[in-house]
């Protein structure tokens, strides 16, 4: 900016020498709470992928989550994993040594458990982009949101690295340190997508990484807690692990399931059963039809229903040609609706 320009624009009284000094002080104000400092060297695994091993160091970092049952999330303390409505808030509660540690943060990373598919980056699907939307700060792409105030949301969602996957960002500032020296803090954390949503997760399996780092991102800790958003939490962890919780009583055992009451039919020593019906001829399914091409006209809302349906044919088409050997036809189909995504984007 050239001096007329300044003259014009601040009294004779404010000169340069104040205007630069405010520029620096707001400059500093700025960048005081960002983790990731330019001048610093860019630690190790910054540039490699991001991996499920826990990592304890002298600050003896850990992750805490109340077990008690809840209308919207349940944690399975056997096997570390949370099952969460989409939406609903739960809290997690971390301890960790300070020592004299100042400018400690906490970061939380969504990463596909499985070993083939660790390396994919983790985002909202397309429907929860538009239904939800930018929810109080939260940028489009990510899943998991802190109701801490200062959090931050880093990364972009293509990023395959360490230093390039969304995550998010906190600063420890509100410790509670007890007599033996371990400070603990609570998080309220929510996840904003389904791990059933087709163009997002997908049905994979998910974890969240949290690690303890300080101001040069070196870890100091690392914990993690596998999850799923679904629907109906209760049901979903009595299916993966039913150990848990008795489901059903088996056949000719007198145990009532759990919650339920006995019935008349549970009194009954015998059962009569019908033959099974023989199939009418006419109403048999041709197997052939299904390899039948079908075209359908659709008129949709909006742009983003229509990229959102088109998402959805493309995944349907390509989740087909993984499981057949001679894909030739359907490649075909993949790249036209490909073609209607870009024509509409």
């Amino acid at each position: 900016m050239n001096a007329h320009i300044l003259d014009n624009i601040y009294d004779a009284d404010h000169g340069l020498g104040e205007l630069c000094a405010m520029n620096l002080e707001t400059f500093v104000d700025f960048t005081v709470n960002i983790p990731q400092r330019t001048t610093d060297p860019i630690p190790e695994h910054w540039n490699k992928f991001p991996n499920m091993e826990n990592v304890d160091t002298n600050h003896s970092f850990d992750m805490h989550i109340d077990p008690g049952e809840n209308q919207n999330w349940l944690f399975n303390p056997k096997i570390g994993k949370v099952y969460i409505k989409l939406n609903s808030v739960m809290k997690v509660t971390l301890s960790y040594k300070p020592y004299s540690a100042t400018n400690l943060f906490l970061r939380a990373m969504i990463l596909y458990s499985s070993p083939d598919d660790m390396h994919l980056p983790v985002k909202r699907c397309a429907n929860h982009r538009v239904s939800i939307g930018n929810n109080q700060g939260v940028p489009q792409a990510h899943i998991l949101k802190c109701c801490h105030p200062k959090t931050q949301y880093v990364g972009g969602e293509n990023g395959h690295l360490f230093g390039e996957r969304l995550s998010v960002v906190v600063p420890l500032d509100r410790p509670v340190v007890n007599e033996d020296g371990y400070a603990s803090e609570s998080l309220m954390l929510e996840f904003m997508c389904q791990n059933s949503c087709t163009t997002g997760i997908n049905r994979k399996s998910t974890a969240v990484v949290f690690t303890l780092e300080n101001s040069r991102n070196e870890i100091l800790g690392k914990r993690v807690m596998l999850f799923k958003v679904c629907s109906c939490p209760k049901r979903d962890m009595q299916r993966e692990d039913t150990t848990y919780m008795p489901r059903k009583r088996e056949a000719g055992s007198s145990a009532i399931p759990y919650g339920k009451r006995p019935t008349k039919m549970a009194c009954l020593t015998e059962i009569k059963t019908e033959p099974p019906a023989t199939p009418c001829p006419s109403n048999s399914f041709d197997e052939a039809s299904r390899e039948t091409p079908v075209t359908v006209t659709l008129t949709m809302p909006s742009k983003d229903s229509m990229q959102h349906v088109l998402r959805c044919a493309y995944n349907e088409v390509t989740g087909l040609m993984a499981s057949k050997e001679d894909h030739s036809q359907l490649l075909l189909f993949a790249q036209k609706i490909e073609g209607l995504l870009v024509a509409h984007s």
